[in-house]
């Protein structure tokens, strides 16, 4: 393949649902797209009840994507838009505030396009730089869980025409990757690892426990919807790992913190009400890593 390369259809849609991520979301584009074949892959992204520029920085850093804008919060609601603006072939979902190139896109869709899986998910790094000492401490343990060591199914995800059409349109669900991932049954997805992808972990330990709770509902509603989690998709040997860490006394403080973050985020849970609607729900700490990055890069 060379540079001047062009294809005639491309090989898959990238859609990228953005809720109020003007700082990011131009980083995210600029990795994506550097060294990307013209036309060879569909961009659209999603800008949904915005507050910001999300959709002037969209355009600014790729004018070749079609944005779709809607007063309509929710990312669920912004991901089945965009499905509907490109409902055929292989689809990409990425989240606005990740870093990851063209070749991670490449490797990631590579199993769908030989045939041997219907989704494909990459290996997610988390960036805990600026966060505080009990972050560093909890991803220490939660990079060694099988969820995270053999392919996180979030955040990053590929779908085969077939399977994206027997996913969407998504429910009205926060956990709208885990809802996917379930689902799917196991021998249709595929880990890529040489599709590598950068989050920013929340900078402080509520932020985190707020993030941790947020999973714990979405996973719990889905639950509840009667999609179960899959034998040996994540849970497994987590068990063992934690008791491998309790002879390891380096990991003794991460531990500690992994315990009581699972214990904060559950007894959160509990006490909390009912939340009026399903919109946007993330953390916004961990953008300020994005910010100063972006501000760092174009200075």
């Amino acid at each position: 393949m060379t540079l001047a390369q062009t294809f005639a259809t491309p090989r898959a849609t990238i859609l990228i649902p953005a809720y109020n991520e003007a700082d990011v979301i131009g980083r995210t584009l600029a990795n994506l797209t550097e060294g990307m074949q013209p036309d060879e892959f569909r961009m659209v992204i999603v800008p949904n009840a915005c507050r910001d520029a999300t959709a002037d920085a969209a355009r600014e850093a790729c004018p070749q994507a079609r944005i779709i804008e809607t007063p309509v919060g929710g990312k669920a609601h912004a991901m089945n838009l965009g499905r509907n603006a490109a409902p055929d072939g292989i689809l990409i979902c990425v989240d606005a505030d990740l870093t990851l190139t063209a070749d991670d896109l490449r490797a990631l869709i590579a199993p769908i396009e030989a045939g041997d899986a219907q989704a494909a998910c990459g290996r997610m790094k988390v960036d805990v730089s600026g966060c505080s000492a009990a972050v560093r401490g909890f991803y220490g343990i939660w990079s060694r869980m099988p969820y995270a060591r053999n392919g996180k199914f979030g955040g990053v995800i590929a779908l085969s025409e077939d399977a994206a059409a027997r996913v969407f349109p998504l429910p009205e669900v926060t956990a709208d990757d885990e809802f996917i991932n379930r689902s799917l049954s196991a021998d249709e997805k595929a880990f890529a690892p040489d599709c590598c992808f950068t989050a920013h972990a929340p900078r402080d330990l509520a932020s985190l426990i707020r993030v941790r709770r947020r999973v714990l509902r979405g996973n719990r509603k889905l639950t509840a919807m009667g999609l179960s989690q899959q034998a040996g998709t994540v849970g497994g040997s987590k068990g063992a790992i934690l008791r491998q860490a309790l002879f390891q006394p380096r990991l003794w403080v991460g531990l500690a913190v992994f315990a009581l973050v699972g214990l904060a985020a559950r007894a959160g849970l509990a006490v909390e009400g009912k939340p009026s609607a399903i919109t946007w729900e993330r953390d916004d700490s961990s953008r300020i890593a994005g910010a100063v990055l972006k501000t760092g890069m174009s200075s």
